[in-house]
C-alpha cells in the first residue's frame, strides 16, 4: 500500500466521493483522481489538511503494522513511536 491507496482508504473511511474530498482540501476533483491513480502526490500543505481532516500518517502512507515482521517487541515499539512522533510534529506545524 502507498499514498495513492492511503488516500482512497481515507476517502472511503470518511464516506467521501472524490468531489467531497476535493472540496474539503480546497483542490479540484481532478487532483484527487490524479493522486489516487499514482500519477502525482499531494503537496505538503495538502498532507497537512488531510491530517486536520482526521487522517493518520499510517493511513496516508500505507503503513500496515500487522503485516510487518519484527524480531522483538522493542523494535516494533521504536518504529511505532517514531511514526507517532512524526505525526505530532506535522500536527504542530498546522498550528503555526
Amino acid at each position: 500500500m502507498d499514498i495513492k491507496d492511503g488516500l482512497k482508504h481515507f476517502r472511503f473511511r470518511k464516506n467521501f466521493k472524490q468531489e467531497d474530498l476535493a472540496n474539503a482540501l480546497e483542490v479540484n476533483q481532478q487532483n484527487i483522481s490524479v493522486w489516487e491513480a499514482g500519477r502525482a502526490c499531494p503537496s505538503y500543505q495538502t498532507l497537512r489538511k488531510l491530517l486536520e481532516l482526521g487522517a493518520t500518517v499510517e493511513e496516508i502512507f500505507g503503513i500496515e503494522y500487522e503485516k510487518m515482521h519484527f524480531k522483538d517487541v522493542e523494535s516494533w515499539n521504536e518504529i511505532k513511536s517514531k511514526v507517532y512522533a512524526l505525526e505530532d510534529v506535522i500536527k504542530k506545524w498546522n498550528t503555526t
